[in-house]
């Protein structure tokens, strides 16, 4: 192979990685560009059959997948039935992922995939190392975890493939699971607006932190109430560790003298003496904003905890939704195992409140691929020629203005146009079908004003 094959290769590669990357973004006039490019990249590699030249390229591409995922999984632990709920979910994600590329690689023996995406994984392994100047013992512990995991998911593999209607209720489960993660996850946000500072954990640090010490509250005039200042501390310190705060400052309300000997004196009939008043009054002030402060103090200390309660669960919950597939990509995968399945086979598999859910899959189906499963090929076709028949003109502006770009001329997402559940689904032919019929579409519109304007 010459240098030009090899980075002729190597540009099909990474348009074709883009091409995937920008499928469900959908940026119509970067696929279109993309598509062009693809095709003419393949005709100089392979003149007499382009197409076994993407073949080859996406294989390429879906064998390094599945070494990533191999690598990846190394991960998590090998045994993960005893792991908490996130990792489980994760590993059979990534399982499941690997599993499926391995079978569609190598649809009679699926291990044999695995075995060959052993040395691509090696080859990553030995990337990184080359990054390292010295020893790198993590890497050589992913090599050897590597050599667990490969044999086993390759073995997982050749076992026979879960039937459609036990991968649909795989599926149907993931998304009950993440809507009652949702449900609960805004259970979490509201029960968090009912705190103090809408439950804001550093806000509410603030807060107490402005709020005086007790102790500092109540030791503000010790010197001026006890004649020996140093003593009544020891006996403040020693009643809260036996009693606590509040009955500390409960008793030194009640019985300050109970802390040791007040200043002043009380004289029989003639009353406490000046020195003594100033004691009482500066106990009772002290009593007071002791006790304010340690209320303040236990309800905002409550309300701190509560959020960071609150903050651990919702962290926690939002661990748990990352680990599921998206909603939009579990939509996806729900459609493609529906293919052949009639609806009384996938009712009994139903969870609460997703019968509606099942038939708008069905009629967005009906309204965007079953389109392009019957003349994608054609638009192809036509476009590839050129031309615009009024046979199938009509039929690609239908076609067309299910997948047209939205006002600003780049996206297919808006919600009038095909959903991003449906555009995950679209097959390389049919992704090309219906930038084809985007295509035709508006050179059929620009052949009118043409003969308008004649």
């Amino acid at each position: 192979m010459g240098f030009s094959d090899a980075r002729r290769e190597i540009e099909l590669l990474r348009d074709l990685a883009s091409q995937d990357r920008l499928s469900v973004s959908a940026n119509v006039e970067r696929l279109q560009e993309l598509e062009a490019r693809i095709q003419e990249t393949a005709r100089r590699l392979r003149p007499d059959a382009p197409e076994v030249a993407i073949r080859a390229a996406r294989r390429e591409l879906s064998l390094d997948e599945l070494a990533v995922r191999l690598l990846r999984r190394t991960e998590f632990p090998l045994d993960a039935a005893r792991a908490p709920e996130v990792v489980q979910v994760q590993v059979r994600h990534l399982e499941n992922r690997i599993l499926d590329l391995a079978r569609e690689l190598q649809p009679s023996d699926p291990w044999l995939a695995v075995a060959e995406a052993r040395p691509v994984a090696d080859r990553h392994i030995e990337d990184q190392r080359s990054r390292f100047a010295g020893p790198a013992p993590h890497l050589d512990e992913v090599s050897q975890r590597l050599d667990e995991i490969a044999p086993s998911l390759g073995r997982l593999a050749r076992e026979p493939r879960p039937d459609r209607r036990e991968r649909v209720r795989e599926v149907l489960s993931d998304l009950r699971r993440l809507q009652l993660l949702d449900i609960k996850g805004r259970r979490l946000v509201e029960l968090r607006q009912h705190l103090v500072a809408a439950g804001n954990v550093y806000e509410l640090q603030a807060r107490l932190e402005k709020i005086p010490e007790v102790r500092a509250e109540l030791y503000e005039s010790v010197h001026e109430i006890y004649r020996d200042p140093g003593s009544a501390i020891e006996a403040f310190e020693a009643s809260i560790r036996r009693q606590g705060r509040r009955a500390t400052i409960e008793r030194f309300g009640g019985n300050p003298g109970a802390f040791g000997e007040l200043r002043g004196r009380h004289l029989g009939w003639l009353g406490n003496t000046p020195q003594r008043k100033r004691a009482l009054d500066l106990v009772w002030h002290n009593w007071g904003f002791a006790s304010k402060a340690l209320t303040r103090r236990e309800g905002m200390n409550a309300e701190l905890a509560a959020a960071r309660r609150l903050q651990r669960r919702q962290s926690r919950n939002r661990k748990l939704q990352a680990a599921f597939p998206s909603r939009e990509r579990l939509l996806a995968d729900l459609g493609r195992h529906m293919e052949g399945l009639g609806m009384d086979e996938v009712r009994p598999l139903l969870q609460p409140g997703q019968a509606k859910l099942v038939g708008e899959l069905r009629q967005a189906e009906r309204r965007f691929l079953e389109p392009l499963r019957a003349a994608a090929g054609k638009f192809t076709e036509l476009d590839a020629r050129g031309l615009v028949e009024p046979a199938v003109r009509a039929e690609a502006q239908r076609v067309a203005a299910l997948f047209q770009p939205d006002s600003a001329g780049r996206s297919w997402t808006a919600a009038a146009y095909a959903p991003r559940h449906i555009l995950r689904r679209l097959t390389p032919p049919q992704m090309q079908g219906a930038l084809a019929a985007v295509a035709v579409a508006r050179r059929a519109v620009a052949s009118v004003a043409r003969s308008a304007a004649v």
